[in-house]
């Protein structure tokens, strides 16, 4: 007959509950990691060879970051970069814009880039966000003013522009937004 042993029964589960705590631990870390390694960028490319402007707003890993924020090629801007926090680093108190130029056929395009904090107090809701804007304009009369990420929902049906064509001789930008899950990928 079959006897029941109660100290092998706790070593049993001693080692039992050990492995889900470490597969809950590495479950963890994982998932940080994803996110730590991800950041957003926006970058800006005047296509005279196809008439137009192009605003992207992307979501990268450390390698790409490097790679597209490096200052001898610069055209790409990492928002964080574009504020500036008081000693304490508890608030924003100020921000920086880039600006660009761009001549197309129909003129000339002024681009001017600027940081979205989602909170001017770096400690409050939303303070770890950060998102960036980008304002069009030709002869003076914005065309369009566009905050890529401008609503802190995350859930998964939020909107996210990723990427803005401004053709030469059109009324209006073809402005592509995506999901939050579409965006992270």
């Amino acid at each position: 007959m079959w006897r029941f042993d109660k100290m092998l029964f706790n070593k049993v589960r001693v080692i039992y509950i050990g492995l889900i705590l470490i597969c809950c631990s590495l479950i963890i870390s994982l998932t940080n990691a994803s996110a730590e390694d991800t950041r957003r960028i926006i970058t800006y490319n005047c296509d005279t060879a196809n008439d137009q402007i192009i605003i992207e707003y992307l979501c990268c890993g450390d390698e790409t970051f490097e790679a597209l924020t490096n200052k001898k090629v610069s055209n790409a801007w990492y928002p964080w970069d574009l504020v500036t926090a008081d000693k304490s680093r508890n608030h924003i108190i100020k921000t920086k814009k880039i600006i660009k130029t761009c001549d197309l056929s129909d003129g000339k395009y002024k681009i001017t880039i600027g940081p979205e904090p989602g909170n001017w107090n770096l400690q409050g809701e939303h303070g770890a966000d950060m998102s960036a804007w980008v304002e069009i304009s030709k002869n003076g009369k914005k065309v369009i003013h566009k905050i890529m990420e401008d609503n802190w929902d995350w859930s998964s049906n939020k909107r996210i522009v990723s990427k803005i064509i401004f053709k030469a001789k059109k009324p209006q930008p073809n402005i592509i937004e995506v999901t939050l899950g579409e965006f992270y990928k």
